[in-house]
């Protein structure tokens, strides 16, 4: 059986032959529900791994915790020392050496930790995160700091850590795995791996105590290692096909992409006018993601963008985003979310990506419409990019 890892090194030939593909880390694509979808070739495999995933995988993503994070002094001795040190703590990387003192035993990526997994015939847990991203802070000091649940990962698994902006590879290839499997991804990334490398449950953020409807992180690690060992030809059928259906994803084996007919564009369009919050803008509840790919799939031609319905849902929609909290009226610059349906309360996090989506359908609105506001939001954009998101 081909490992995962394979799978990683020969999808990133693929992407070189196609001229290479750019590595866009933490500011890359949010593939959480209301941001970037990703890729949508993900949609077919989705639809044959279906039955797979309602019957197999729990994946959830992060839910609001109210309990007081474990403080790092839980971890020090009196004098000061950290009680526990794992492979992290030669890293350079902020977000690796912020588990570096974790009683969890990680390893960074590498052959080390591979060649342990196959050794002792223990899968993988395979977390990734970045630095700022919010819920992977707070499992590190909810779940990874405990000792008892770190307990039960030391003995049944190889922990393996990664940076997403170090090994934006990785990132991708166990993404894919996370939507596949659970039909939406978020970071922290939380996989199962064979020891060879092939994902076969997925998740996101786990608690450290079950939440109705969501799976605590000590009953996924037994759900998991029971799986392994109770049965094992299950889950590697299940790591191949999961395998197969994400090389075919990077290598572009996929049928030829033609234009949308008619018929499947007004169903796009209807789906879309479903979802619309008509009083707040945008779709959907809390919490609630800038919608850019909706707004200027919207606003693609002058014609689509022609209709009264259509562009009372774009113009609604941008303003209400504009005059909310999602937008910084200060500072500049829009945040990744915003944590209620009215926009009012943002999730404090300005990425890259959604200031270049977001200043784009503010340039079409003034591009179609003449109505300088439009074009005021997008150069305020610009001013707060380069400002404090540019390099010297």
């Amino acid at each position: 059986m081909e490992g995962a890892r394979r799978v990683v090194q020969s999808a990133s030939a693929a992407r070189s032959a196609a001229g290479g593909e750019s590595a866009r880390g933490a500011r890359g694509r949010q593939v959480r529900g209301g941001g970037d979808p990703g890729n949508d070739r993900v949609g077919g495999h989705l639809a044959r791994l279906s039955s797979i995933s309602r019957c197999f995988w729990l994946g959830v993503f992060g839910a609001a915790l109210g309990a007081d994070a474990a403080g790092g002094d839980a971890l020090k001795n009196a004098d000061g020392s950290w009680k526990y040190s794992n492979h992290l703590v030669e890293e350079t990387s902020p977000y690796l050496l912020l588990h570096a003192h974790n009683p969890v035993e990680w390893y960074p990526w590498g052959e080390e930790a591979l060649a342990r997994a196959k050794a002792e015939d223990k899968p993988i847990f395979l977390s990734v995160g970045y630095s700022t991203c919010y819920w992977c802070h707070v499992m590190e000091r909810l779940v990874f700091s405990e000792p008892e649940i770190a307990e039960q990962m030391n003995a049944s698994f190889i922990n393996i850590k990664v940076d997403r902006e170090e090994r934006p590879d990785i990132d991708r290839i166990y993404m894919l795995a996370t939507q596949l499997t659970t039909r939406h991804g978020g970071w922290p990334n939380s996989v199962f791996l064979t020891p060879d490398q092939e994902p076969f449950f997925a998740g996101t953020y786990f608690p450290p105590e079950p939440l109705p409807g969501r799976p605590s992180f000590p009953q996924v690690l037994d759900f998991t290692r029971q799986r392994w060992q109770d049965q094992r030809e299950q889950v590697l059928q299940i790591a191949a096909r999961l395998t197969t259906a994400i090389r075919d994803l990077e290598s572009g084996q996929q049928m030829a992409a033609v234009p949308p007919d008619s018929l499947l564009v007004a169903r796009v369009l209807s789906a879309i006018q479903v979802r619309y919050d008509a009083i707040n803008g945008g779709f959907g509840g809390a919490p609630k993601f800038p919608p850019s790919l909706r707004l200027e799939m919207l606003m693609a031609t002058p014609e689509r963008f022609a209709d009264p319905q259509v562009q009372g849902i774009v113009l609604h929609s941008l303003e209400r985003m504009a005059a909310g909290g999602i937008y910084d009226q200060i500072g500049g610059g829009f945040h990744r979310y915003a944590t209620d349906a009215e926009w009012r309360v943002p999730h404090f996090e300005k990425m890259l990506y959604n200031q270049a989506h977001l200043s784009r359908l503010y340039l079409r609105a003034y591009e179609l419409t003449g109505d300088d506001r439009w074009r005021w939001v997008a150069e305020d954009i610009f001013r707060f990019v380069a400002r404090e998101m540019t390099g010297p």
